[in-house]
């Protein structure tokens, strides 16, 4: 899988900020030290706020440096704790985020205790978490978490912190608005231009090929028939002009990534941009536009060769009679429009 979405353009290590806040008691700061320092046993003498901590390179995907910040338990610091929340690109909430969770627009990782009733019966997380989760689509995942577990596995505070970074490279809030419930326009002309590249030659639509085409390329494996058809089918119940003869109109292909979207696959959706070329902000890398290559002095001329022409000439008669509406087709792979 092409990771272009991981590089900044220029080509440095992208900085993902995690930031972990939680009540007293939370042991928070010892999660961050059992993660980064891999002891079964951490040290009691962990200072009550830990400076910035990065996670060791083996747990970081290439070109990624992510950085657990601690954060203060003093009110006074509460202003503090709000201006690292808005800049994190994901953030780990064991209690206390949950009060304040309409101030996060980043994902949310939230670590709950388990919950004891007073006959001793573990009450069902799930029954907690999913009224949250209605209210607050930021967080992507519970985890249920008992702080006194810290002094025997450090490997589940290793394993929570990664779900914080598949979170965080992984987010909502470029592809979709939770507001209006729509993919952002970015993110649809991204769509189309995959779309664009993947259908049918003339009848503009996405076939069995094109979606085997997408998942092989993106995942590595061919798409099952059967699974084609369940998609086919999904799509069709909500949005029947999706469909056409059995394949997917562009429609309809913007109706299966928003269910993508709904059913919290956005690592699928992720893959799929970035393997097309397309970074965090939904723009092409430059390594897809090789602006470099135009570059001339001023004694030089650029000239098309016979192969671009001949591609050009497939593209024209491939859109026969060039209308408004059929120019805009042609252009629907163009970067920028």
């Amino acid at each position: 899988m092409s990771g272009f979405g991981l590089r900044e353009s220029h080509g440095s290590t992208k900085l993902v900020r995690i930031v972990v806040v939680g009540e007293t008691r939370t042991r928070k700061s010892s999660l961050i030290m059992a993660a980064v320092t891999d002891h079964n046993h951490p040290d009691p003498r962990i200072p009550p706020l830990l400076p910035y901590t990065n996670l060791p390179s083996e747990y970081c995907s290439e070109d990624v440096l992510f950085t657990l910040i601690d954060t203060s338990l003093r009110p006074e610091d509460k202003g503090d704790i709000i201006r690292e929340v808005k800049e994190a690109d994901a953030t780990f909430a064991m209690d206390r985020l949950l009060d304040n969770s309409k101030l996060v627009r980043v994902p949310i990782v939230v670590a709950g205790y388990s919950v004891i009733q007073k006959e001793h019966n573990t009450i069902d997380t799930k029954e907690i978490t999913t009224p949250i989760r209605q209210q607050c689509r930021e967080i992507e995942i519970c985890i249920e978490w008992s702080a006194p577990r810290l002094s025997d596995i450090s490997w589940l505070a290793q394993a929570v912190f990664v779900q914080a970074q598949i979170a965080a490279m992984n987010h909502i809030g470029p592809v979709y608005d939770q507001v209006t419930n729509s993919l952002k326009p970015r993110c649809v002309a991204a769509l189309e231009h995959i779309f664009e590249l993947n259908a049918c030659d003339n009848d503009y639509i996405l076939s069995d090929d094109g979606f085997n085409h997408i998942n092989a390329r993106c995942f590595s494996i061919p798409l099952m028939p059967s699974r084609c058809r369940a998609l086919i089918k999904s799509v069709q119940e909500l949005c029947p002009e999706g469909v056409k003869e059995n394949s997917l109109t562009v429609d309809g292909f913007l109706v299966l990534i928003t269910k993508l979207i709904m059913d919290r696959k956005l690592r699928t959706l992720w893959t799929m941009l970035r393997t097309f070329g397309y970074n965090n902000d939904i723009r092409l890398v430059d390594e897809m536009i090789p602006y470099s290559s135009f570059k001339r002095i001023l004694d030089q001329s650029v000239e098309l060769t016979n192969e671009a022409i001949g591609s050009l000439r497939r593209v024209y008669h491939r859109f026969n009679n060039l209308g408004p509406q059929m120019m805009e087709s042609l252009f629907e792979t163009a970067p920028e429009r």
